[in-house]
């Protein structure tokens, strides 16, 4: 059983291990390639990158290895350390044989990580690398290869034959899975203007990529004159964090704490002044301190398991009512928690019924006398912008990143509205149940989750550690970083760029850096791959589309079965023995971002084991 692997990420080495514990357990031939140009790890979890960018999920959060609370599909168990585990037990005596340029940072780095701290991507890459070569050690009499090449070509000729080319040379599999991240698009028509304006005036354009690959291209800001250099960053997502921290902290400048822990910026003297801004205007929310053990999830009051086993047997629920449940999730921990902590002659039990009771938890509140300056406001949280205007924007967004990262520190099972923002995380696996079984209409899925929840959960729930905001307060205070305000417009001029605010139009500035500071959307026509590109040439892909009404909605991703990740070809077959998941398929999965987690029963280990049973369960029954 000849297997390509096309893609070395986490996804892809999950992969590889499930095929070799089943190969240990079931005792069949087993050959596997990896092809990977970037290295193990895949392009973004690299050993030897900037220790500036930090990962957004504490380590305890953080595996490779499936665990007994996963629903396995046939493949066996096997354990292992999660990321924290790893840094204490095994990078002691593994990090000092690795010859990176990296090695004694990252040796210090493990030693000094924390349950709930934040490793940097590095780590996260070595523990990348480890595992491969842990799951290599696992590996009986199974050939496994490496080869640090783009596979360019794909030609599906048989269920037990797929010919792939990579670096021209031609090699015939039996099956194929491929675990791709993010790719590259080609430019937009405004992306075109930007990148022909700034070659024919020396400026300096960066479309959306991976910014530890763009981290060479800001060298070239350089600022040798008492002005400084200006630069707009467009996107206050993570990104934009990764982009701030390479031009801040990654240029030599430093935070100092007061006693009060309130933080002021040291410049190094050569970071170049950055203006930045998105169609909100206000930078994803910070994550909140995590205080639940590992694998601990609030219980869903509204999402319910019957609740789910109720729609599913109806066949559908309408986007309003999945959407009023899910925030009725929100708003009942926050409640549960503000009247434990501020409102002791409120009876919470029974506050707690009438919620459960009615699924209108601030109606609820109302009635039991929670204040109204209390109660939850979601147009509030979701457009901050709506609460300031141009006069008081500067003082009010300085004191909206002061709110944030406080609150942020009050935990996530103490702090009312910190708490209530993490269920948007603890409820991902009953969103995924409403994704995946199809229970939505393709209107109520285009309209209300995927452009009503799905921008609203970014920005309150996948933002950067609060240290992250706390730092970029201390920038804004120290006129490093200018939030520009919402509704952003960026334009040419003669000598650079421009940006300004549309609700505050006299805020504009001028740079000769933009930096789109986006991780490139999720779009397979515009995808700047050449794998890609050949199976959509060769009829291997299919578009996953919405039909709405008498329009059909491309979504962007890729079509595969939705329980085994074969690809489905341009005539609507599933290939038996070619997979594919992961970010392609964004739009049709959900949420395919999102790091292994221990001890949840989570999505990606069951995923990549079901895929693995398939191909193999396939493959097995070709051969007899």
């Amino acid at each position: 059983m000849k297997i390509a692997i096309i893609g070395a990420g986490p996804r892809g080495l999950m992969t590889l291990e499930r095929l070799v514990a089943r190969h240990n357990r079931d005792h069949f031939p087993l050959s596997v390639t990896l092809y990977d140009p970037a290295g193990i790890g895949g392009m973004v979890w690299q050993p030897e990158q900037p220790l500036a960018l930090i990962m957004n999920t504490i380590p305890i959060q953080i595996t490779l290895f499936t665990d007994a609370s996963v629903t396995l599909s046939g493949g066996p168990l096997t354990t292992g350390p999660n990321l924290y585990e790893w840094s204490k037990q095994v990078a002691p005596d593994w990090l000092p044989k690795q010859t990176w340029s990296t090695t004694q940072a990252l040796r210090r780095e493990a030693a000094q990580l924390s349950e709930r701290g934040y490793a940097t991507r590095a780590l996260y890459g070595a523990y990348n690398q480890w595992f491969y070569e842990f799951v290599r050690g696992q590996a009986a009499d199974a050939d496994i290869t490496f080869q640090p090449a783009q596979v360019t070509d794909l030609q599906w000729q048989s269920p037990t034959a797929v010919r792939l080319t990579a670096d021209r040379q031609h090699t015939t599999v039996n099956g194929v899975v491929m675990a791709l991240g993010y790719s590259e698009n080609k430019l937009t028509d405004e992306q075109e203007k930007f990148a022909r304006h700034a070659a024919q005036n020396d400026l300096l354009y960066i479309p959306q990529r991976n910014p530890a690959d763009a981290a060479p291209l800001l060298k070239k800001i350089e600022v040798n004159n008492k002005n400084g250099e200006r630069v707009i960053l467009r996107g206050l997502g993570l990104s934009f964090f990764d982009y701030v921290t390479l031009l801040t902290t990654g240029r030599g400048g430093t935070f100092a704490a007061d006693k009060d822990g309130r933080l002021t910026y040291r410049p190094a003297g050569n970071e170049p002044h950055i203006y930045a801004s998105s169609r909100g205007g206000f930078p994803y929310r910070a994550k909140g301190y995590n205080q639940k053990a590992d694998g601990e999830e609030d219980v869903p009051q509204f999402l319910t398991p019957a609740k789910l086993a109720e729609w599913q047997a109806a066949g559908h629920v309408s986007g309003l009512t999945f959407w009023h449940l899910l925030q009725a999730e929100v708003e009942y921990v926050y409640y549960s928690l503000l009247v434990q902590e501020q409102y002791p002659a409120i009876d919470l039990a029974q506050l707690q019924a009438a919620m459960r009771a009615t699924a209108h938890p601030t109606r609820s509140a109302n009635q039991f006398g929670v204040p109204a300056a209390q109660l939850w406001d979601w147009p509030s949280l979701i457009n901050p912008a709506q609460n300031t205007d141009a006069a008081s924007f500067p003082r009010y967004i300085q004191d909206y990143l002061t709110r944030d990262y406080t609150e942020a520190a009050r935990g996530t099972k103490t702090g009312p509205l910190t708490s209530a923002l993490e269920v948007f995380r603890d409820m991902r696996d009953p969103i995924r149940q409403v994704v995946e079984k199809g229970l939505l209409s393709d209107t109520d899925y285009w309209q209300i989750f995927l452009k009503e929840f799905q921008p609203i959960n970014d920005f309150l729930s996948i933002g950067p550690p609060a240290h992250r905001i706390q730092e970029l307060a201390a920038l804004v205070s120290a006129g490093i970083v200018t939030l520009v305000g919402p509704a952003m417009v960026v334009e040419t001029e003669p000598l650079g760029f421009t940006v300004r605010s549309l609700k505050y139009p006299a805020r504009q500035y001028r740079a000769s850096s933009l930096i789109e500071a986006r991780l490139p959307a999720v779009n397979y026509p515009t995808a700047d791959n050449p794998l890609i590109q050949s199976l959509n040439k060769n009829g291997l892909l299919q578009p996953h589309t919405l039909h709405l009404n008498d329009q059909i909605q491309p979504t962007g991703a890729i079509s595969v079965d939705r329980q085994t990740d074969a690809l489905i070809t341009a005539a609507g077959d599933p290939l038996a023995n070619v997979y594919l998941y992961g970010v392609p398929t964004e739009g049709l999965h959900w949420l395919t971002t999102a790091s292994p987690r221990p001890d949840v029963n989570d999505v990606t280990l069951k995923e990549t084991d079901a895929l693995v049973n398939a191909l193999v369960g396939q493959l097995t029954r070709s051969e007899d």
